[in-house]
């Protein structure tokens, strides 16, 4: 998954003159109505004020109400009463707003005792996990597997590492990209031909960084299953993309799913020889139909295991192309994998600070009736801004 942004954005032009842009989005924010004279008519022609006023407004009556802003440049600092809203604005020449975003807002918890007293509310069935070194911080259902989507992803990476440190694969290694690896988005490599050259470690950054899932079936396909099989744990057989995607999308997956889901590992294995047949369907053939058991046939981890994962591989640089919803600069390194599909949400982060220290966030979220994103990731952006005003504290 890619950092995501919330709300809306204009044209970026030259920095205003006179009023500032912190103080343009404090006047913004803080007025009882919003003036049209303080944008620029490019903007306006893109976001009609109307727009403007309606986000203010939901601010408002989500968070609670609008306390200042923080910070000396962009990413400004949206202070609400229940939320920190990051917020991006550049000005034309004459001091009116040419640009404007507000990224995913972020929780504002103050302790990690009401962090947890709010996620027990929710309706999913929630687990989090939150470690500073090998101490927990927040412990809800860490040992209870859930499916986690793409961030299995990571075990693969595991796999992958060990088998390099065995020298039985170098990062340099090519391989060319085979017709039979190719799945269905996220990633890029569904699209590119036939035959490409690759390395193992462009396999490897685009599996993490982009969640591509033609560059994990190859590495699957590559490792073969013995060297999968420690890190699958009770994923066992474990699936490919490929076959998770027939199992899922397909009117013959629809009919073993049921089945699958409730199987032995062995009863699993002779399933999936009749998967393994099946057509990969394209997007627009696919059949969306979420089930319960969509959430018992994918990739399920419990957080431990997770945490366990990430120690093998969260120092590597690749696990840190793509943050998340973390910010780079508030650490030292760090390093991410989410995953996500109907029902289904995860997202885990290891973060380092500059002596060393290991904070590992992460929290899924499973409802097969379905998970509200913005939710999801208002919440998780809350537990990373919690863990860096801890790490502050030492």
């Amino acid at each position: 998954m890619k950092k995501l942004g919330y709300a809306f954005l204009a044209g970026l032009t030259a920095w205003g003159q006179g009023v500032t842009p912190k103080e343009a989005l404090h006047r913004l924010l803080s007025a009882s109505k919003v003036e049209k004279a303080w944008f620029a008519g490019p903007f306006l022609a893109e976001v009609p004020l109307s727009q403007v006023e309606a986000i203010v407004k939901g601010f408002v009556r989500t968070y609670g109400r609008y306390l200042r802003v923080t910070g000396t440049e962009n990413p400004y600092r949206v202070e609400y009463e229940r939320a920190f809203i990051p917020a991006y604005i550049t000005l034309d020449s004459r001091g009116r707003i040419s640009g404007l975003r507000f990224l995913s807002p972020r929780r504002k918890w103050q302790s990690w005792a009401e962090a947890q007293d709010s996620l027990l509310r929710r309706p999913e069935l929630v687990s989090v996990l939150v470690r500073r070194g090998d101490k927990d911080l927040l412990a809800i259902r860490p040992d209870t597997p859930l499916a986690v989507g793409s961030t299995f992803k990571v075990a693969v990476l595991a796999a992958l590492l060990e088998a390099i440190q065995a020298g039985h694969l170098h990062w340099a290694d090519t391989v060319q990209l085979d017709s039979t690896w190719k799945s269905l988005p996220s990633g890029l490599l569904q699209d590119w031909p036939a035959g490409a050259p690759l390395t193992i470690y462009t396999l490897a950054a685009l599996m993490i960084s982009e969640s591509d899932n033609t560059a994990t079936d190859a590495l699957m396909a590559l490792l073969g299953p013995e060297r999968l099989r420690p890190y699958a744990l009770q994923n066992w057989p474990f699936l490919s993309t490929q076959e998770f995607f027939k199992l899922i999308l397909t009117p013959t997956g629809h009919t073993l799913r049921a089945r699958y889901a409730t199987a032995t590992p062995a009863e699993k294995e002779l399933l999936l020889q009749e998967v393994r047949r099946l057509p990969l369907p394209t997007l627009s053939e696919a059949i969306f139909d979420t089930t319960p058991e969509d959430l018992l046939v994918g990739w399920r981890y419990a957080l431990r295991q997770l945490d366990t994962v990430f120690r093998r591989v969260d120092r590597l640089p690749l696990m840190g192309i793509n943050p998340g919803l973390a910010e780079k600069t508030d650490w030292a390194h760090l390093a991410y994998k989410g995953g996500s599909y109907p029902g289904v949400y995860n997202m885990t982060t290891a973060l380092y600070t500059s002596t060393g220290e290991r904070y590992f966030v992460a929290m899924t979220w499973n409802d097969p009736q379905g998970i509200d994103d913005g939710v999801f990731f208002e919440a998780y952006a809350g537990l990373l801004d919690l863990a860096l005003k801890t790490s502050a504290r030492k």
